[in-house]
């Protein structure tokens, strides 16, 4: 397991109230003496799945973001045609919405959704939702799937669902519109695996596509065509054609089917209305590695989208690029739009207007590929064209992941982690917060590096910057030139960097601690340490605390191990060695650890400890229930209050503050929309806590992502700042 895995956490804050990250100041009353104030939005790429046509060439769109452009918007959105998002349409506060993969308008204006939901204070996941037109939740339909749902149908009254999914009947089901079953629809055992994608033929029969190979006992794979009863038409397609995921009805009844076959043939199908087999167009869409969606147009033509590979090496694909591809009625292939390398086609829907909307997502490899698709493109169908409208590349972003801050002694802070954008522009893996929690603008040392992301920082005294990134060390200049100091690590991944007070600085990685000389033109010294290093502390007489897999420890400036330090045992329930991911120095010389362990010494005490100036245990200082890992820990000079950060139990993002005898003051609310949230990294100044940094986007149900600076207040009525 990786450190960053093992180093999840949710943090429970100990402040009250919010500021919007974006441009909305929120009032808010407080009983706590630091508040919380927004400061820069750092997102990375998010991903549309879903494209719904309204009226008036507008747009619904969902799947897994949490803004468009510079403006939230919590998985699922309406689009005005000039791209704004429409404001009469915002997602009821109490749904959390951690997957959309299908969305259908009813004629009453309300919307259908299927995916995978938490409503708050309502226990258990739900997985098919009807919102009202303004985004509320529509509580009259309360039927549950106990399973995912991938796709739905509105049909007539009736919804139809596929998924993968259990009741009322498996994988498949039609529900009246109070979500109670239709008794009409009887499909005995139905499909033996999940369905992702429906369609209708005219005459009422209904097609699906998905991971089946039996209905109702029959060998059928992958596809099949229903009575409207939910009986199999076994006279279509006997025995199936292969796992598929996508199928659509052209204008004419025939029908086209999408499938996933990566350095394989034949990923797409051409079938009469019958079912009798078509020969494949010119330049068959079989190219595509993987079909993932189909759209038929109203001249009879039809689009495909899905993602290619030029080849494959030892059965892998070289390159993931999505792509749409045209194609007339009689299967004349038109033209095709190519999108950058790791993009995905997920969603198309065209408006009247005869533009094309485009879902999916991308993460640019190389600098000529930046802004070519941001997960939201308009595409122009004139002209049997399929050209892209620049001005239309609107990015749709997701909840980044800030994994370190380092403050610089003019009130700076460095931030690095995996993040593509801060305030809507271009910043890969590294930007910089001016004392004040605004952008500084030009800080952008690897503005043409889009796959970089940063793991590590630290902020030196001259103004210039250490950062360990997914690739190796580099020393950023006042000037913003890098130098690749890869070489004095041995090119392994930093996962600690600290200064000591004569300026050499400690680089800890996958079991070794390095120093290198206060110029950074050598190593200095070179340790083993037996283990993962995940955090360091520099003490008095220059002795350092090591932290990581193999607990803690302490050594003496030349690197030798201080024998007359004896830490305990950080073990889990099971008595197997536990990782220790952070460390605080207070005052009077004991030292706070935090990490994942469960026991200390074989007594109970979950993921918190007290020890000594020498290591012994503190059995007198209590552990933290509810808590899943302590990543990050400081300590407040004036009163040794500590701030930790990490994950709950339930696995949301967390900060806690605790008094030097370990008591827990006031918490505040943070919330990853994502599946995991955590707190990385949290920044004390020596009165108070100043900066938070993880994976969150909301505190107290307020917009903030991925970074919190906290003031502090001395009355109880105040009005946040927001600072962009």
């Amino acid at each position: 397991m990786s450190r960053f895995i093992r180093r999840i956490s949710l943090v429970f804050a100990l402040c009250y109230s919010v500021a919007t990250a974006f441009p909305t100041a929120v009032s808010a009353t407080t009983t706590a003496d630091l508040i919380p104030v927004a400061t820069a939005t750092f997102t990375r790429p998010g991903t549309v799945r879903v494209l719904v046509p309204l009226s008036g060439d507008r747009m619904l769109i969902a799947g897994e973001f949490i803004a468009i452009g510079n403006h939230p918007a919590q998985g699922i959105a309406i689009l005005d045609a000039d791209g704004s998002i429409d404001p009469s349409f915002r997602v009821d506060p109490r749904l959390k919405i951690r997957l959309i993969n299908a969305a259908a308008v009813q004629p009453d204006g309300k919307i259908l959704i299927g995916g995978w939901f938490r409503i708050q204070s309502l226990p258990g996941s739900r997985y098919l939702l009807r919102l009202h037109a303004n985004g509320q939740i529509d509580d009259s339909l309360r039927f549950e799937t106990l399973g995912i749902v991938h796709t739905l149908l509105f049909d007539n009254n009736k919804i139809v669902v596929g998924g993968n999914f259990w009741q009322p009947t498996p994988y498949l089901a039609r529900l009246n519109l109070d979500g109670s079953a239709d008794t009409l629809f009887q499909p005995g055992t139905g499909p033996n695996a999940a369905v992702y994608s429906i369609a209708r033929q005219n005459d009422g029969r209904y097609l699906i596509a998905g991971d089946f190979t039996t209905y109702n006992d029959v060998t059928q794979a992958g596809l099949a065509r229903l009575q409207p009863n939910g009986a199999l038409d076994t006279d279509f397609v006997p025995r199936g054609w292969r796992i598929s995921r996508r199928i659509a009805v052209l204008k004419d009844g025939t029908i086209v089917v999408g499938s996933s076959t990566p350095c394989n043939d034949e990923s797409f199908a051409w079938y009469t209305p019958q079912g009798i087999r078509k020969p494949l167009p010119e330049t068959p869409p079989s190219w595509l590695a993987e079909i993932t969606a189909l759209l038929p147009l109203p001249d009879g033509g039809f689009l495909v989208g899905g993602w290619y590979t030029f080849s494959c090496v030892q059965g892998s694909p070289v390159i993931h690029r999505g792509e749409v591809w045209r194609y007339a009625a009689n299967g004349t292939f038109h033209t095709l739009t190519q999108f950058s390398e790791t993009s995905d086609v997920f969603a198309l829907a065209l408006r009247d207007d005869e533009k094309l909307w485009v879902g999916g997502n991308s993460a640019p490899q190389h600098a000529s590929q930046i802004g070519i698709f941001n997960g939201l493109a308009l595409l122009d169908l004139a002209n049997d064209g399929l050209e892209r409208i620049p001005a239309y590349n609107l990015v749709v972003s997701n909840e980044a992941d800030i994994m370190g801050m380092s403050l610089y002694p003019d009130g700076r802070v460095l931030v690095v982690g995996s993040f593509s954008h801060v305030n809507g522009q271009p910043r890969y893996g590294i930007a910089r917060l001016l004392a004040d929690g605004r952008l500084e603008p030009d800080f952008a040392p690897f503005a043409d590096q889009p796959r970089r992301w940063g793991r590590i920082a630290l902020a030196l005294a001259d103004g210039r910057a250490l950062v360990g990134t997914n690739d190796g060390l580099y020393l950023i200049n006042t000037d913003q030139q890098v130098t690749n100091l890869s070489a004095l690590n041995n090119y392994n991944d930093p996962w600690v960097l600290a200064q000591q007070p004569d300026g050499k600085v400690l680089i800890g990685n996958n079991g070794s601690l390095r120093r290198l000389r206060a110029d950074l033109s050598a190593v200095d010294m070179d340790i083993s340490t037996s283990g993962a290093v995940y955090d360091v502390a520099i003490i008095a007489g220059g002795k350092i605390l090591v932290a990581g897999t193999m607990g803690v420890i302490r050594l003496h400036n030349d690197g030798t191990i201080d024998n007359q330090f004896t830490a305990p045992a950080f073990t889990n329930d099971a008595g197997d060695p536990s990782t220790v991911n952070s460390l605080a120095v207070l005052s009077d010389g004991s030292i706070i650890a935090g990490g994942i362990f469960t026991r200390v010494n074989n007594t109970a005490q979950p993921t918190i400890a007290r020890l000594t100036s020498t290591g012994a245990f503190d059995n007198t200082f209590p552990g933290l229930n509810g808590v899943q890992s302590v990543n990050t820990i400081c300590a407040q000079n004036t009163d040794n209050a500590i701030w930790l950060g990490g994950s709950s139990s339930a696995g949301q993002p967390l900060i806690a503050n605790i008094s030097a005898t370990g008591a827990q003051q006031t918490i505040a609310t943070y919330t990853a929309l994502s599946n995991i949230g955590s707190i990385r990294s949290v920044l004390c100044a020596s009165d108070h806590m100043r900066w938070a940094g993880g994976t969150f986007s909301l505190i107290d149900n307020q917009s903030f992502y991925g970074v919190a600076r906290y003031l502090q207040v001395r009355s109880r009525v105040f009005t946040p700042l927001v600072i962009r």
